[in-house]
């Protein structure tokens, strides 16, 4: 029986299907930079993130398709801090509750099993679809990074947004409710493989 969602260690085999994503104009629109990714250039950002220990990636698998990838970054344990980010690149995956089920498994993660004290993000401000989400899981703006990208020759702003984990604690519940209510039963959700 294939689980209808699961999240995987990202392994060797997975790079090139990474290099297309982050290619894909569903993703790079909201990267913070603007030109093609070469192989060789994907060869050394892969490399060095399979050695880094303030980072782990993961695989979105949804139905038995790979569909994205989240990831833990710049975990710092000294300050208890790290960031996140996710995407799901398949349009038809969109929308079905997919990103807060992941999202959470993930806060839950960070906040009990990595000890972390704050979770934050950074996203160009017109992706609104993921700082929505963030403050569905009671992310607050922490504030805007005025002019500080460039997209397609203009200037873009990028908002920082964070939780920390007692505000975590206290949105927790409210967000598995919804999740149940969408039919996303705790016991379906995802284990974090490390």
């Amino acid at each position: 029986m294939i689980r209808l969602l699961l999240l995987r260690k990202v392994r060797q085999t997975d790079r090139e299907q990474l290099r297309h994503w982050r290619n894909a104009p569903e993703v790079s629109t909201y990267m913070f930079t603007d030109h093609y990714i070469t192989a060789e250039e994907h060869q050394q950002w892969f490399a060095s993130m399979l050695k880094n220990d303030s980072c782990s990636y993961w695989i979105i698998e949804y139905k038995g398709e790979s569909v994205g990838t989240v990831s833990i970054n710049d975990i710092n344990n000294a300050h208890q801090r790290c960031t996140t980010s996710l995407y799901i690149v398949p349009t038809s995956c969109r929308g079905h509750g997919i990103g807060t089920v992941v999202k959470t498994v993930i806060l839950d993660h960070c906040f009990d099993q990595l000890g972390m004290y704050k979770v934050y993000s950074e996203h160009v401000d017109f992706n609104k679809i993921i700082i929505a989400l963030n403050k569905s899981l009671g992310f607050r703006e922490d504030g805007r990074l005025r002019s500080h990208v460039v997209k397609n020759n203009a200037r873009v702003d990028v908002v920082s947004m964070s939780i920390l984990c007692h505000e975590w604690k206290e949105k927790r519940p409210f967000v598995e409710r919804k999740l149940k209510k969408r039919g996303w039963k705790k016991n379906h959700w995802p284990a974090v493989s490390v």
